[in-house]
């Protein structure tokens, strides 16, 4: 008889530690969807715009660099002026021109676009 209390509460005692294992591993699995979910949202948000507020590393262009937020940033905080925009990609002194068409060949041999 003792012996049957002692296995049922080795057993409940079991059951407690799973059931509590699964609420942490569902309470990080939220947490992680959550910062997929967050993630997925950032990224190139267009031409910037001063009226809007940016995230930490959302992208635009502007004045045909591409920037990176490295923080939060206010509206208002232009990319090259505050120091909380960094430069990913500078502007380049001839941009492709899509009004002339280009072979590949042509391209290549260094025909001025």
């Amino acid at each position: 008889m003792a012996d049957m209390d002692e296995h049922e509460r080795m057993v409940r005692d079991i059951g407690r530690f799973i059931i509590d294992q699964d609420n942490l591993i569902k309470e990080r699995i939220a947490a992680l969807e959550a910062r997929i979910t967050e993630l997925e949202s950032r990224g190139y948000k267009g031409v910037y715009q001063r009226s809007n507020a940016y995230r930490r590393h959302d992208s635009v262009s502007c004045r045909g660099s591409l920037w990176m937020a490295l923080k939060d940033i206010a509206p208002g905080e232009m990319p090259g002026v505050c120091a909380d925009w960094q430069l990913a990609v500078k502007r380049g002194r001839n941009g492709f021109n899509p009004q002339r068409n280009l072979t590949s060949e042509e391209y290549l041999n260094g025909a001025k676009v």
